[in-house]
């Protein structure tokens, strides 16, 4: 984990970890880049024994006489790799725009309750305390950057008046409205949204 965050800036200066990486850092990052990484083996190992069983069904299909020479092994190159990389930004991504959050939640009079996140495979839940009080979901691993919150569709119009929101359907659960974002630094535009949504969660388990 060390060895990524000082290379990290190879791969996208945008993201490039400033200043010491010492323990707490490392700490800082390691349950996304774990999971990045996992995601990545398995991929690897997924596409390395789909290989192995088709070559091995060939080689049972074709008869001894007729069998074709072996063709050279060919290295994988640089752009089958990419892949994994791209998660790994995409995870510091996540991080930073948790990072985000938790600063514009500073100014805030529930700022007692200590903010956290759990990573899902599909996005990044923010919660006030405990997982299940979550106030916001990030979906950035796709193009279509997207917040989900609890608030209705007019409430978050009201408090992002210059973003495109879309009400969720009930098969969300309690999730009511969507965000389009085009990027993470779209988070200090909705500072006023992002403490609404934490405030409202917060209070509803400040006893």
């Amino acid at each position: 984990m060390r060895f990524l965050l000082k290379e990290i800036s190879n791969l996208s200066p945008n993201y490039a970890i400033e200043g010491q990486i010492n323990d707490k850092r490392i700490a800082n990052f390691e349950p996304i880049i774990k999971k990045s990484l996992q995601n990545s083996l398995v991929e690897l190992m997924t596409r390395s024994i789909s290989q192995e069983m088709t070559q091995s069904h060939l080689g049972d299909s074709v008869s001894a006489p007729d069998a074709l020479p072996p063709e050279p092994e060919i290295q994988e190159t640089q752009e089958e790799e990419e892949p994994g990389a791209e998660k790994i930004v995409a995870a510091l991504e996540e991080l930073e725009a948790v990072d985000r959050i938790k600063a514009i939640t500073n100014s805030s009079s529930q700022k007692q309750r200590d903010i956290g996140f759990k990573k899902v495979t599909a996005y990044v839940g923010v919660h006030a305390g405990k997982p299940g009080w979550w106030f916001l979901r990030l979906y950035l691993l796709s193009k279509r950057k997207t917040i989900v919150t609890r608030l209705t569709v007019d409430e978050v119009q009201t408090l992002a008046p210059n973003f495109q929101v879309e009400e969720l359907s009930v098969t969300l659960g309690d999730a009511k409205s969507r965000i389009i974002i085009s990027d993470i630094s779209d988070l200090e535009k909705l500072s006023p949204l992002v403490l609404k949504c934490f405030e409202t969660e917060a209070l509803k388990h400040s006893a």
